[in-house]
């Protein structure tokens, strides 16, 4: 029943896979929202999904973001996300588009959370700095280094500048729902 109402209502995929089946009104008034927590048993951040996926919604420093996750292998990782740039060839500032500005990114008036896996396999996130949605104009797309060749007309969006960091600096990988 819960799943039918998750698909229903719009949850992505994962959400739905990862709903209870058991559980009745008689156990408990209300569910308990799902979470996604990391390998060292940290919580990652409420799981929510919609059409555009399935998401974290995550509070890193004093900014709030949606990092979209995906099953790979049986794992739950980030989903990689294009990142946008202030100049050429990925140089500049890093922005990140406001959910819903962008089609297929993010929740809704929330920033999107990007992520790049490196060639050593490890993801670098750019979250945020600041909560405020602006409009900012950008130049080019793609992750960060010489392999940057995407340049775009300026095109302005509505998105918040970001910071790179290491996602090993917040979790630990793999994820899973509980």
């Amino acid at each position: 029943m819960i799943r039918k109402l998750a698909a229903l209502l719009g949850f992505g995929i994962v959400a739905a896979a990862w709903m209870p089946t058991g559980a009745s009104a008689k156990e408990k008034d209300y569910e308990e929202p799902l979470k996604v927590i990391d390998a060292a048993g940290r919580t990652v951040g409420r799981l929510y999904g919609n059409d555009k996926g399935d998401h974290a919604v995550i509070r890193l420093g004093n900014a709030i973001g949606s990092l979209r996750i995906v099953e790979d292998r049986g794992n739950l990782i980030p989903r990689e996300a294009t990142v946008f740039w202030t100049g050429p060839r990925c140089t500049g500032e890093a922005v990140i588009p406001a959910g819903g500005a962008i089609p297929g990114f993010g929740l809704p008036n929330m920033p999107a959370i990007g992520s790049v896996k490196g060639d050593d396999q490890r993801f670098t996130i750019y979250f945020p700095r600041t909560s405020t949605v602006e409009r900012i104009t950008i130049l080019s797309q793609g992750a960060y280094g010489p392999a940057c060749n995407y340049q775009i007309p300026p095109t302005p969006v509505y998105g918040v500048p970001a910071e790179a960091a290491s996602l090993d600096s917040y979790f630990v990988l793999p994820f899973h729902i509980e």
